[in-house]
């Protein structure tokens, strides 16, 4: 998904409880406004990617691992993609 246009960066985060989770991508694409992605980058993601996300995300900026500076922080990506899903304003990825 990180080869569309749109998307600069992209981490692809399972949301919920252990067992049941869903299939969420979290996008940096700076053309797009924050939070819940158009339909329109939703299906280009879900084209692309082959996978059925159950949302996309777009962030300004993807959490990194401080040990590894380029490396995602995927558990903190997923985590606010819980909150800001669960309707939790001001939260980002």
């Amino acid at each position: 998904i990180e080869r569309l246009d749109a998307v600069h960066q992209a981490a692809v985060v399972g949301v919920g409880p252990p067992g049941r989770q869903v299939v969420v991508a979290v996008v940096e694409a700076p053309l797009q406004p924050q939070g819940v992605a158009s339909i329109e980058l939703t299906d280009a993601l879900r084209l692309a990617a082959g996978i059925d996300f159950a949302a996309v995300l777009v962030v300004d900026a993807l959490p990194v691992d401080i040990r590894h500076n380029s490396k995602i922080d995927r558990q903190r990506v997923a985590a606010k993609a819980a909150e800001t899903l669960a309707g939790h304003h001001g939260t980002s990825a």
